[in-house]
């Protein structure tokens, strides 16, 4: 008579080799469900670099003597309200009259021939950069202009599925502050 003895030894080796496949079945399924995800790709969004350049005929007074003006570098999620407004609701009330389209602003007094640099943190909110100048003469000035901020950039370079996020070079602006009109421009 054959006597078949099973020792522990025997059969817990094939359950730990059936552990160690089924665990490896499982952590694949999750491996290839994350693979066929689409990942969220991180966006940047460049800073931007004003240049303010004030003429030296800037703001003349009633003799014609230049005088030192004071302009508002405002962030905008849009440019409607400040087309909008009037010149006093924005000197006086402004982020009342933008209501929910303010974000930020920046407010400097210019001399006659300055020239000034101020570099303001990108925002994905961002869609408008405007500007807003307290012209003495406001029946002959264009005191007021906007342009379009840079939108949200995918900056992620690709290399078998991996990247690393680059670091964005500032969007360049110059604001041109003349004798009665002021002018935003890309470089």
């Amino acid at each position: 008579m054959h006597r078949i003895v099973m020792t522990r030894r025997g059969w817990g080796g094939r359950g730990v080799a059936a552990a160690a496949v089924v665990a490896t079945a499982l952590s694949g399924c999750g491996v290839i469900s994350n693979l066929n995800r689409p990942q969220e790709t991180p966006t940047a969004v460049p800073s931007a670099l004003f240049e303010i350049v004030a003429d030296r005929d800037i703001n003349p007074d009633i003799h014609g003597a230049p005088k030192p003006i004071m302009i508002r570098v405002y962030e905008l999620r849009a440019a409607a309200a400040f087309d909008r407004a009037s010149y006093l609701d924005l000197q006086d009330k402004d982020e009342t009259q933008l209501g929910a389209d303010f974000v930020r602003r920046e407010e400097i007094l210019l001399q006659p021939g300055e020239r000034r640099t101020i570099e303001r943190k990108g925002s994905a909110d961002v869609r408008t950069f405007a500007v807003f100048a307290g012209y003495r003469d406001l029946e002959r000035s264009t005191w007021r202009a906007t342009i379009g901020a840079p939108n949200s950039v995918e900056m992620r370079r690709r290399w078998w599925g991996l990247g690393e996020t680059e670091r964005l070079k500032p969007v360049q602006y110059r604001i041109t502050v003349g004798k009665d009109t002021v002018k935003i421009q890309s470089l």
